[in-house]
């Protein structure tokens, strides 16, 4: 049957303090560990050098942060950029579309136009003769009953 010291406690989450490793050692091991001894001096040593290298890796995130944020600036301006000049293409190519599509229709009513003139020239001609005719034929019938 296991004892209850049999059962090593779970490290602590932190060992912030000297005091705090000490618990843990004696609660680990049963051992005491004075103020002075050296696995005290290799603790602080550890935690120093831990304490530096978050300072360090806080450093290079907040740098890789803001490189980040600038890169991903630049390209959000690069792609604001090729779509507004891609917008002023398709905006130039629909305009030159539309002017060509005017000028066809602008044809297309010049020579109706055109037609229509034509048209109105044929009916003068063809009224001016049915006039004449009109005139000829009171002309005989008036004539005749004479």
């Amino acid at each position: 049957m296991a004892g209850l010291l049999d059962d090593t406690p779970p490290p602590p989450v932190t060992m912030d303090s000297v005091e705090e490793l000490r618990t843990y050692l004696w609660q680990q091991h049963q051992i005491t560990v004075d103020a002075d001894d050296p696995v005290l001096l290799v603790h602080t040593i550890l935690r120093l050098s831990l304490d530096e290298q978050r300072r360090i890796n806080d450093q290079y995130n907040r740098a890789l942060s803001q490189t980040v944020r600038d890169a991903s600036q630049d390209f959000t301006k690069d792609v604001l950029a090729a779509i507004e000049a891609f917008k002023a293409e398709a905006l130039g190519d629909v305009v030159r579309e539309r002017i060509k599509t005017m000028n066809e229709t602008a044809e297309m009513a010049e020579d109706a136009i055109r037609q229509f003139s034509r048209l109105l020239r044929t009916q003068k001609i063809l009224t001016t003769l049915n006039i004449i005719a009109v005139v000829f034929v009171v002309g005989v019938l008036s004539a005749l009953t004479l």
